[in-house]
């Protein structure tokens, strides 16, 4: 279940990521989920 919901995460973070390539909010939120 864990995974399956970091994997989501990541995608969504793609998602973001090809969407605004120089602000991305979820960078820091998937920084923050790594450091756990």
């Amino acid at each position: 279940m864990e995974k399956s919901r970091q994997i989501r995460i990541e995608r969504v973070y793609e998602q973001e990521l090809q969407g605004n390539m120089e602000k991305n909010p979820f960078k820091e939120m998937l920084e923050v989920i790594e450091g756990l």
